[in-house]
């Protein structure tokens, strides 16, 4: 009759021979060998996190991996080693889980985290009304978790002869025509390119 025991989970093991050997009660000693192929030595990563509206990155990396299948928050489902999900949303966000095969038909489950960076909210203070001859100015400020700090500013104007500073939180000019009127577009991009 043998004795067998199993052995815990071995991670980080390399591919190889390896001996066994063994002493019994009365001190007789034997040995033998086995060859043992581990797998699969696998790692997932994200480009986490990411802006709103941007695109989401998961890829599975690995030794001999033949295939990933991913699921995640809202349903999720792919099959990949290398999954984008465009215009991401706060439904993206949370647990995405690849199960991972390689070519021996070994499997492991990795787990990783997608979360969204939160975009700082813009307040325009401006004028509805002036009067050709008089002067304008619209002052932005964003409020959130990066406020005007690193933030960088493009305003868009109707008059688009106007020679006014256009990458500052307030735009401000003298002298309004009527070219002036009409609508002004700020877009704002933070420290971390959202």
């Amino acid at each position: 009759e043998k004795n067998v025991s199993r052995f815990p989970a071995l991670k980080g093991v390399n591919d190889g021979e390896y001996i066994l050997s063994t002493t019994d009660t009365n001190g007789c000693e034997n040995a033998d060998t086995v060859n043992l192929t581990f797998g699969p030595d696998v790692s997932v990563s994200t480009n986490s996190p990411v802006c709103p509206n941007s695109t989401i990155n998961l890829t599975a990396s690995g030794n001999n991996i033949s295939n990933a299948y991913w699921s995640g928050p809202n349903s999720f489902a792919d099959t990949g080693l290398v999954i984008s999900i465009s215009n991401a949303s706060p439904a993206n966000e949370g647990v995405y889980t690849a199960f991972i095969e390689d070519v021996n038909g070994c499997k492991d489950t990795i787990n990783t985290t997608v979360t969204l960076r939160s975009l700082n909210q813009i307040d325009l203070s401006a004028p509805t009304r002036i009067c050709v001859g008089q002067s304008l100015k619209i002052t932005s400020n964003l409020t959130g978790t990066q406020g005007n700090t690193n933030a960088s500013f493009l305003w868009t104007l109707p008059n688009t002869s106007r020679t006014t500073k256009r990458d500052s939180n307030i735009l401000e000019f003298t002298n309004a025509v009527s070219a002036d009127s009409g609508r002004y577009n700020l877009r704002v991009t933070d420290a971390n390119g959202c």
